[in-house]
């Protein structure tokens, strides 16, 4: 059984502010101010660098509070010999307008978790994760949310567009692309604590949401309140010469106590399931 669960994008459009260096070394050892993970690009010989990063500052405001800096994104583009090409971190409009209105605290106020980034057809990039703001972390009278986001940057990392969507404590932990439909596919969790399912979230090309699947798959326990989540997403062809994706996550029984298992769904890229099962 899946129930099908419309949400729609706040934040549409933002051109973010861009704060970048680049730096060499030598003899393939490197060493980076901040955290992530790494994909190599066989069609340019180039590793994506992406990840987190907590700068004091950002393109000259003030980026941290009394709990410490702002988590960022921080993406990157390395050559094959593990030299920076480019290095972007990002600021919404959105909070860049709160911090320099004369009303507020002058302080940027939004935190960004970044999950996951995939190289585009047009040679951009597309990142997805979590953003968050919230009153007791900055001490500035902002609006509270925990929000999946997507941001779709030109092949130099420059902001082509951002959007942020309100599924309240939901995260994004995987997307990819249709390279014929140009078509998003976003995967991750709908809510946290004990209630919260498995979301795949389709969009076009632009970010706008075409529609959203909450997961949900029989309980091997009835009334223990199965709580699943999505992490990984794959594209593949099916026997049928068809594109399908593959996507897996984890299960298990909120607050109860008990193990849980494997979650797999298999979709195609109109957002038909064929496949929702829960392996324990």
């Amino acid at each position: 059984m899946k129930q099908q669960k419309t949400i729609k994008a706040v934040l549409c459009f933002a051109s973010l502010l861009l704060a970048g260096f680049s730096a060499g070394a030598q003899n393939f050892m490197r060493h980076y101010d901040h955290s992530g993970a790494v994909k190599y690009e066989p069609t340019t010989s180039n590793y994506t660098f992406y990840g987190n990063i907590k700068p004091a500052t950002l393109a000259g405001m003030n980026n941290t509070d009394f709990a410490g800096p702002h988590s960022r994104i921080s993406l990157s583009v390395l050559d094959n010999q593990l030299n920076t090409l480019w290095l972007k971190t990002y600021a919404t409009q959105a909070e860049v307008a709160i911090a320099m209105s004369p009303q507020m605290c002058h302080k940027l106020a939004t935190d960004f978790y970044c999950s996951d980034v995939i190289k585009t057809v047009d040679g951009g990039y597309v990142v997805c994760g979590t953003s968050q703001q919230y009153v007791e972390r900055t001490s500035c009278p902002v609006p509270y949310y925990t929000n999946p986001f997507l941001l779709k940057t030109d092949a130099s990392g420059n902001v082509v567009w951002y959007k942020r969507y309100n599924v309240a404590g939901g995260a994004f932990r995987g997307v990819v692309e249709d390279p014929v439909t140009r078509r998003l596919i976003a995967c991750g969790v709908n809510g946290g604590g004990p209630r919260g399912k498995g979301l795949i979230v389709r969009t076009d090309l632009n970010g706008t949401v075409l529609s959203s699947i909450e997961s949900s798959v029989p309980d091997p326990y009835p009334g223990a309140s199965l709580v699943t989540h999505y992490l990984r997403i794959i594209p593949y062809t099916g026997r049928d010469g068809r594109k399908y994706f593959a996507l897996s996550g984890n299960a298990h029984q909120g607050g109860m106590g008990i193990d849980g298992g494997i979650l797999i769904t298999v979709m195609d890229v109109n957002g038909s399931i064929y496949t929702n099962t829960f392996l324990s």
